[in-house]
């Protein structure tokens, strides 16, 4: 009799070293801005596969390229062959075709600056295209939200009125059964916020957020969440605290507990924001300081030395410091 094999390890495995295409189609525009940019300035592409080695904000390039580094120096394989081999091994698309034009082009003894700034174009359009779809999704998951809570609102609101009126004693009298607010404060304070971490995952699996390695508010959330959830267990474990399970003040410990979590990751995210936010609004500006510079005759390292010194750019000017030091000190 022929039994067939179990697949679940094959599975498990398969699931496990599956490659993750969304992080490289995220992570490729700009990958490919910085192959532009080095190939403008006439770094060969290994050199550029190795400087990627050090660049911690792109992870999964980063991975790549220690990958491609280790067969060549290695391995002995010649840097066009192992790029010719991970493209037909990736299941990214854009990765692949990103990948074969650029081997492509160097065999056929093209012109390499004007098929990367031609790719990367497309490849930003591309990225354009697909956060537009994204945010119309975003659109339609914000408005459901939106009507959950207020269908939870509007519902813990007409609570509150009958339970303050003569409404339920009829029910009470007749010995119909009706909802607790046991049942009630636990629908309110804890399925609530349940559902809105869903939303919130759904989220951001539909569109992830631009800032890459941001964990510090995770960080911030772990004293928080220890120290009310201890608090919460000590509430059916010590007779003293008894007084903090009654109804009327359940609430407000409850939300008091939800505050402690939320408001200390909240405030690291919004320095690590403003941050962003900076430099995002300082960069034309900075940009136009160094091209002043640059046209009144100072080399790209002095203009960019020079443009780092001005004031206004907000709590942008602290990296512009770090960058005018590194490169003072060469």
């Amino acid at each position: 009799m022929h039994f067939k094999r179990p697949k679940i390890f094959g599975w498990l495995l398969k699931l496990y070293g599956r490659e993750d295409t969304s992080e490289i189609n995220r992570e490729l525009p700009f990958a490919a801005l910085l192959f532009t940019l080095l190939s403008a300035s006439g770094v060969s592409i290994y050199e550029s596969w190795k400087k990627l080695c050090s660049i911690n904000l792109l992870p999964t390039f980063q991975k790549e390229s220690r990958e491609i580094v280790r067969q060549v120096e290695v391995l002995g394989y010649d840097p066009l062959t192992v790029m010719y081999r991970r493209a037909n091994k990736t299941k990214s698309k854009n990765y692949r075709e990103f990948l074969l034009g650029y081997v492509s082009s160097i065999r056929s003894g093209g012109n390499i600056v004007n098929y990367l700034k031609s790719k990367l174009r497309s490849i930003f359009e591309v990225q354009s295209a697909s956060a537009i779809r994204s945010i119309e999704k975003l659109g339609t998951l914000v408005e459901a939200y939106a009507v959950m809570l207020i269908v939870t609102l509007c519902s813990y609101i007409l609570f509150i009125v009958f339970a303050t009126t003569s409404v339920f004693e009829p029910m009470k009298t007749s010995g119909t059964p009706g909802i607790s607010t046991e049942v009630v404060c636990v629908l309110i304070f804890f399925v609530t916020p349940i559902i809105s971490i869903v939303f919130m995952a759904l989220a951001h699996t539909e569109r992830k957020s631009n800032l890459v390695t941001v964990k510090q508010p995770y960080y911030a959330t772990i004293v928080p969440l220890i120290a009310v959830s201890s608090f919460i267990a000590a509430l059916y474990f010590v007779p003293q605290l008894e007084y903090f399970k009654g109804t009327e003040i359940f609430p407000l410990v409850t939300t008091i507990c939800l505050l402690i979590i939320s408001v200390p990751p909240a405030i690291v995210y919004m320095r690590i924001t403003r941050v962003s936010n900076d430099a995002e609004n300082a960069m034309p500006n900075f940009l136009r300081d160094v091209t002043e510079a640059r046209k009144i005759g100072l080399s790209p390292e002095k203009s960019i030395i020079h443009a780092t010194k001005r004031s206004g750019y907000g709590q942008f000017s602290g990296t512009l410091n770090l960058i005018r030091s590194q490169m003072e000190w060469g």
